[in-house]
């Protein structure tokens, strides 16, 4: 899962001062850094229905307004926070970002958070890097899982779901330009996908049901895309997992699947 990543480090570094894994938004190798922005949290469930489904739409408008891919991180920080006579020290909260190519102010607006661009992103600091996991100068075991074959209908706020195990979610969003394309690319996973459970069904095999399940969510795709102006993107969705033990590490990692098993 990580050759490619641990292969380039091992190759140009001992110790490194790097995010545990890089993104389609910010190129290494170019000296332009990506435009970071933070943004305060908005708490979904405390709002009533209609409230609710106001800043979904708005997040559907910055949606339709990307022309470039732009990645959300939300990462794990500390502080500490003071309640009333009490001082409690480091405090677990999230951090909300958005990294893009280029300045959006236009398009991050129509989140409704309130947000403002940042030099940077917080970033770990690696010491050691091994072929399954690095060592933070923190004498942290850091892992980068990532998932795929998502569910198609996930349930709004379903990564919180994952907050209290990941040190970082990433969600890496990269919008398909052209319509024919995107027609097509749906269309060729499509006939994949049938020939591979035609082929299982002609010699009595079992077909599991996650290809069916492919095969649903790819037909609603292509119904959509060939009957409106629906919009497609590629959606990569990555966890950054961070234990003081290997064991804990292994331990998180379970944990994770426990929690995403329902909407993979």
């Amino acid at each position: 899962m990580m050759n490619d990543i641990v292969g380039g480090i091992r190759r140009k570094l001992r110790q490194v001062d790097v995010s545990p894994f890089r993104s389609k938004t910010g190129n290494e190798d170019s000296p332009l850094a990506p435009t970071c922005y933070e943004l305060r949290s908005i708490n979904l469930w405390g709002m009533k229905e209609r409230e609710q489904e106001e800043v979904i739409g708005r997040f559907v408008q910055f949606l339709n307004a990307l022309t470039e891919p732009a990645t959300f991180r939300i990462i794990e920080d500390s502080r500490d926070v003071r309640a009333g006579a009490s001082i409690y020290e480091n405090a677990r909260y999230k951090r909300y970002f958005i990294e893009t190519r280029s300045e959006m102010d236009a398009a991050v607006s129509m989140i409704g958070a309130r947000y403002e661009e940042i030099p940077s992103i917080p970033k770990l600091k690696m010491v050691q890097v091994y072929p399954k996991y690095f060592v933070d100068d923190s004498s942290n075991f850091v892992q980068v899982s990532n998932m795929t074959r998502l569910g198609g209908r996930l349930p709004t706020g379903f990564l919180s779901q994952v907050y209290g195990i990941a040190h970082e979610v990433r969600v890496e969003i990269d919008p398909v330009s052209e319509i024919f394309r995107a027609k097509r690319m749906v269309n060729e996973r499509l006939y994949s996908v049938s020939e591979s459970i035609a082929y299982r069904q002609s010699r009595s095999w079992l077909v599991g049901a996650d290809l069916v399940t492919q095969r649903e969510r790819l037909e609603r795709i292509a119904n959509e895309l060939s009957s409106s102006s629906q919009r497609l993107f590629r959606m990569r969705l990555k966890f950054v997992l961070r234990a003081p033990t290997i064991d804990l590490l292994r331990e998180k990692k379970k944990l994770l699947k426990q929690a995403l098993g329902s909407f993979v």
